[in-house]
């Protein structure tokens, strides 16, 4: 049986739904849509794309561990023949205690491991000489040993135990030398200090700063004094404001410290102490300036000076060629079982008249 109307119900059912031929609602802009969120594309998609196939990224090598440093040692014969070397020194003539010197350097590693061994059981006099040895082979494995001298009793090994640990530029030493930045002995507290500086410790600087920052007139001048004894570019900035000091005898030691370092970087300070309202003062900086720069045409006249400097200063960054003869000095390394310190003693004599003749 067939029911009329149906179909106009269907049809009023879908229109209702918005799924007939009706009205539909209305869709939201475009500009109020939601964008959908694209994927990132792959960092290596660019690459792989250029790449032919097959080929992949190789990993990066990695780096090779350093080496450990060769413990020192050293036979009996070195320590033989470097004790004679050493005594040599001690009581020969200059230029047989300048070759037996050049010796003991020449012996580079295997000398660093006989000096250690003579600071364990040389005498006063040894020792001493072993460590301004050590200072000069700058070897950082002697670092340990020499450190154990920074508490000596004695003051001299003090100090030169300090000097040589800022020449190795020991930063195991920090401790023992901030010690003696209290020591009794106002060298041995000066060394200590340089030796920090030369290891980049701020420790070093803040002795030297708080010495020239004193009220006393007498102790500015004597850390102006130990500054010029020990020398280097590193303190120009510190001892150059000292030139506007009140007292006379501050500004003085001041120059005499600058001709000391003779740098160039000490010249244009030395130019402006030409403005100093002391004769004296002009009169040293003038004579340091013709020292250092070689020439006495500008005289006391510091805008002469400044004129002369502009014009010659890139003179001075330029360090002149000079032809340098290698020095034929043999090696001790080995000496062989038939070199007795007696042949050996003779050896170095008759190669010091060499060089007198």
């Amino acid at each position: 049986m067939r029911i009329p109307g149906s179909a106009a119900l269907l049809a009023l059912t879908l229109a209702f739904s918005g799924c007939g031929p009706g009205p539909r609602p209305e869709r939201a802009p475009a500009s109020r849509r939601p964008e959908a969120k694209r994927p990132k594309p792959h960092p290596d998609a660019k690459t792989a794309a250029t790449k032919p196939a097959g080929s992949a990224r190789k990993p990066k090598p990695k780096p090779k561990p350093k080496p450990k440093p060769k413990p020192l040692s050293a036979t009996i014969e070195q320590i033989q023949t470097v004790r004679t070397l050493l005594r040599t020194m001690r009581e020969g003539e200059p230029d047989e205690a300048e070759t037996a010197r050049e010796q003991i350097l020449e012996m580079e590693g295997a000398a660093a491991g006989v000096l250690v061994e003579i600071l364990k059981t040389g005498d006063a006099s040894e020792k001493r000489q072993a460590l301004v040895l050590l200072g000069r082979l700058k070897d950082p494995r002697a670092g340990a040993q020499v450190r154990v001298h920074l508490a000596s009793p004695d003051e001299v090994m003090r100090h030169v135990a300090a000097r040589a640990c800022g020449e190795i530029r020991d930063k195991g030493a920090a401790g023992p030398l901030k010690k003696l930045l209290e020591d009794e002995s106002s060298r041995v507290r000066f060394q200590a200090a340089h030796a920090l500086v030369k290891i980049k410790d701020p420790a070093g600087y803040a002795y030297f700063d708080a010495r020239l920052a004193s009220k006393s007139a007498v102790e500015r001048s004597k850390a102006v004094h130990n500054l010029g004894e020990l020398g280097g570019v590193e303190y120009l900035g510190r001892i150059a404001p000292l030139l506007a000091d009140e007292e006379t005898d501050v500004r003085y030691r001041v120059v005499l410290t600058l001709e000391r370092i003779a740098k160039p970087e000490a010249v244009p300070h030395l130019i402006a102490a030409l403005r100093d309202k002391s004769y004296k003062i002009r009169g040293r900086a003038a004579r340091a300036l013709k020292l250092l720069c070689r020439t006495g045409e500008p005289g006391q006249d510091p805008e002469k000076w400044d004129t002369w400097w502009k014009k010659n200063q890139s003179k001075f960054g330029r360090k002149p060629k000079k032809k340098v003869e290698k020095k034929s000095v043999k090696k001790v390394e080995n000496p062989g079982p038939n070199l007795t310190p007696e042949k050996l003693i003779k050896r170095v004599k008759a190669e010091g008249k060499k060089k007198k003749q």
